[in-house]
């Protein structure tokens, strides 16, 4: 599933709530595990929202 597709410098502490509820739900209905791809520059963050 592709959620966003957006340039680095536009993601917004609103985008990485709404990535770490996607992964949740994506992991409770079952999978296990998920793949977050995307360039360097926000990485800390993500990695950062996603790990609570």
């Amino acid at each position: 599933h592709i959620f966003y597709s957006e340039l680095s410098e536009n993601i917004t502490p609103k985008h990485w709530s709404g990535m770490a509820l996607k992964v949740f739900e994506v992991i409770r209905s079952g999978a296990s595990g998920v793949v977050v791809c995307h360039g360097t520059d926000t990485m800390g963050y993500t990695s950062a929202a996603l790990s609570f």
